[in-house]
């Protein structure tokens, strides 16, 4: 972990990383664990990244300079913007216009790990859909002021 580049993120409050890692010899691809405290970050309403780079010492010599480094964003404040599965699915036909509110909540409640979530048909997609509407229909939820509603152009 680079600590000039890691910023707004607390090692052993929100994160733990291993400073000592090993990596298999001859491999392109290998990886790393970064145990991310999640209730902190939320707690803490953190918003900042990891920056992760090897090093190279007697044991170990650098390749590939793109191949160095990683970063990991970290947001406990919601979702600052839209995620790339909202444009990709298409749902603002299901939820209406987005928000982090409405955005969180589908992704809460239908269990959805990766930001750029493809849903693999149209079947999924509407029921995932469906439960968010229902959700918010049951649980009125309000944004500022304003009563959240997860309902575009498609009927339910």
């Amino acid at each position: 972990m680079n600590p000039e580049e890691t910023f707004g993120i607390k090692e052993n409050t929100h994160y733990t990383l291993e400073t000592t890692q090993l990596f298999r010899a001859g491999r392109y691809i290998d990886s790393t664990v970064v145990k991310i405290n999640v209730q902190a970050i939320k707690d803490d309403a953190v918003e900042g990244r990891i920056y992760i780079e090897l090093v190279p010492n007697e044991n170990f010599v650098r390749g590939l300079d793109f191949y160095q480094y990683m970063i990991v964003n970290v947001s406990g404040v919601g979702l600052s913007s839209q995620p790339t599965l909202w444009r990709t699915n298409s749902l603002d036909t299901y939820g209406g216009t987005y928000s982090s509110v409405k955005a969180e909540k589908f992704i809460e409640l239908n269990g959805i790990l990766e930001e750029d979530w493809k849903a693999p048909n149209k079947a999924i997609l509407y029921a995932y859909a469906k439960k968010t509407y229902e959700w918010f229909e049951n649980n009125p939820t309000y944004d500022n002021g304003e009563l959240v509603v997860f309902k575009g152009t498609i009927e339910y």
